[in-house]
C-alpha cells in the first residue's frame, strides 16, 4: 500500500512525535511511505522520503481551503473512496464551526478541474505532492490547521487525533480552578477557563472548526479515553478506532547511567504535574534523589529547589535514565491523551507511580502504584512502594498490534479495542 503521511513536524521531542515515528517504523516493512511535514528539526531520519511543506505546522487558518471535495479514487488512486455521510452535528458546533462547515457542504468536484485561485488554496499546498505520489491512503497526524484539515476531508484522509485541541479549547480537560472537566465542549461550559472573552470566542470557534472538519472522516486515537471524549462532542463512535502507540527508539540493552533515583520524564510544565511530583517525593521521605529528564518553562523554578534537571535527552540517554530510575513519577494534571512516557518506562522494566489521568489506566498495571487524580499523599505512598515492585512489559502495545490496527483502518474496517476483533466502520 502506498501511504502519504502528513504531519505538523518531524521531531522526537514530544509524545505525538514519538507515536508518529513508531508508526512509520512499524509500517516500513510492508508499505511504501512518504512523509510531508511543516517543519523538520533535522534530528530524526525516518524510514521513508520526507518533503517539507510550509504551513502544515500552523495552528490556525492562514488561507482558505480549496473548494473541491475530491476522493482518492477520483484522483486515480486505488484506495478506498467514499463520501462521508453528512451526519447531524450538535447545535453548538453547527453554530460555531465557521468556514470548514461551509466547505464541507460544497459538492464534489472533479480532480481534473479543481479551482486553483490563490484565495481558495491552503497555505500548505499538498496537491502537487498528492498528484505526484498518487497514494492509496492519506494519513494526517497532529495537524490542527483548519485549512489543512478541510483539505484532508476533501481527500477522505485518515486522521489521528493526538490531543485535546479538537474538543477542548482550554487546558486539556483540566479547568482553571483545578478540577477534571467531564463536560462536553460548549460556550457556557468552557467560558470559565478564560479571562478574555474575545480570546475565548476565537479559540472556541477554532476548536469547533477543527472538529467539524474531521467529524465524518476515519479517525484514530491512542486511547479509549480519547475516543470517549470525541464521542461526547458528537463524533460517531463507529468512525473512531483506538490504535495505541509502540515504545519507539528505546535502547533495550541500555545500562543505568547513574545512581538510583526518582525520575520525572517529560515537559517541565504545570500540566505535567512536575510540582506535584516533587511534593509527593518530599512527602514520601525517599532517600533517593529526584531527577528530571526534560526541560520547559518551570525549569529554573525547580532547579532553584535543588532538583537535578538533565534537560532533553535523546533516545539512548533517556533509555539509560529509565534504567537508572527506581521509579518514574507521572502526576499529570491535564487529562493525558495516552502518556507514552509510562509505556516507555514499563517497557524497560521500571515501575511507574502515576495519577489516574485520562488514558493512563489503559497501559498502567494499576494497584497501589496508580493513585486517584489529585491525590499527592497517595502518590507519595506509591513512590514508597514502587522500588519493591517487579513490572512486566505491558501487553497490547507491540508492533504487530499497531500494524494490524492501522491496516484495518486503511482498508475501511474498525478495530475494537486492542484485541484485533474487526467490525464495519459504518
Amino acid at each position: 500500500m502506498r501511504i502519504l503521511h502528513v504531519a505538523d513536524r518531524l521531531s522526537d521531542r514530544g509524545g505525538a512525535d514519538l507515536a508518529l515515528l513508531g508508526l512509520l517504523d512499524s509500517l516500513a516493512a510492508g508499505h511504501e511511505q512518504h512523509l510531508a511535514v511543516g517543519r523538520d528539526d533535522g534530528v530524526v531520519r525516518p524510514p521513508c522520503p520526507v518533503t517539507v511543506v510550509p504551513g502544515l505546522d500552523a495552528r490556525t487558518r492562514a488561507g482558505s481551503p480549496s473548494r473541491g471535495r475530491w476522493s482518492l479514487r477520483s484522483r486515480g488512486a486505488p484506495g478506498i473512496a467514499r463520501r462521508a455521510a453528512q451526519l447531524p452535528r450538535p447545535p453548538f458546533v453547527a453554530a460555531t464551526a465557521g468556514r470548514a462547515a461551509a466547505s464541507a457542504r460544497r459538492p464534489t468536484q472533479s480532480f481534473r478541474s479543481p479551482p486553483r485561485s490563490a484565495a481558495q488554496t491552503p497555505c500548505a499546498d499538498l496537491d502537487p505532492l498528492l498528484e505526484r505520489l498518487r497514494p492509496d491512503v492519506v494519513h494526517v497526524h497532529n495537524v490542527v490547521n483548519p485549512a489543512v484539515l478541510a483539505w484532508a476531508a476533501g481527500v477522505d484522509a485518515v486522521v489521528t487525533i493526538q490531543d485535546h485541541r479538537f474538543f477542548c479549547p482550554g487546558r486539556g480537560k483540566w479547568t482553571a480552578d483545578g478540577r477534571v472537566c467531564g463536560e462536553a465542549m460548549g460556550r457556557e461550559t468552557c467560558a470559565g477557563c478564560f479571562d478574555d472573552p474575545g480570546y475565548f470566542e476565537a479559540v472556541l470557534e477554532l476548536t469547533a472548526e477543527r472538529l467539524d472538519a474531521v467529524r465524518n472522516l476515519r479517525l484514530t486515537v491512542l486511547s479509549d479515553y480519547m475516543k470517549r471524549e470525541l464521542v461526547q462532542v458528537g463524533v460517531p463512535a463507529a468512525r473512531i478506532t483506538v490504535v495505541p502507540p509502540v515504545a519507539y527508539g528505546l535502547d533495550r540493552d541500555a545500562a543505568a547511567d547513574g545512581p538510583s533515583c526518582v525520575l520525572f520524564a517529560g515537559r517541565v510544565v504545570e500540566a505535567k504535574g512536575v510540582r506535584e511530583a516533587i511534593d509527593a517525593w518530599r512527602r514520601s521521605g525517599s532517600a533517593l534523589p529526584f531527577v528530571v529528564a526534560g526541560t520547559g518553562p518551570l525549569r529554573r523554578e525547580i532547579e532553584a529547589e535543588g532538583v537535578e534537571v538533565l534537560g532533553w535527552l535523546d533516545r539512548r540517554r533517556l533509555s539509560a535514565a529509565y534504567r537508572r530510575a527506581a521509579v518514574v513519577v507521572m502526576p499529570s494534571r491535564w487529562q493525558e491523551p495516552f502518556g507514552i512516557v509510562g509505556l516507555e518506562a514499563l517497557t524497560l522494566g521500571t515501575p511507574v507511580a502515576a495519577w489516574d489521568s485520562g488514558g493512563v489506566r489503559e497501559w498502567h498495571p494499576g494497584g497501589e502504584l496508580l493513585a486517584p487524580w489529585g491525590d499527592v499523599d497517595g502518590l507519595a505512598r506509591a513512590l514508597c512502594s514502587a522500588p519493591r515492585q517487579v513490572v512486566d512489559r505491558p501487553r497490547g502495545f507491540e508492533r504487530e498490534d499497531l500494524v494490524r490496527g492501522l491496516e484495518a483502518v486503511y482498508c475501511g474496517r474498525a478495530v475494537l479495542g486492542r484485541g484485533g476483533a474487526q467490525a464495519s466502520s459504518g
